[in-house]
């Protein structure tokens, strides 16, 4: 099991999903962010600052 479990913090974790809006959306300044959650909202900007 302890194997698993950096691959599994990671598929739960927001980055897989951040990743992806990144590479959709590319550089962008300012993005619209309706609807996401207070989590995501953190999960984008330190995906910003990384």
């Amino acid at each position: 099991m302890t194997l698993w479990l950096p691959a599994l913090d990671y598929a739960r974790s927001l980055a897989p999903q951040m990743r992806e809006v990144h590479r959709i959306v590319g550089p962008a300044p300012c993005v619209y962010a309706f609807g996401m959650s207070t989590p995501q909202l953190a999960a984008d900007a330190f995906m910003e600052a990384g």
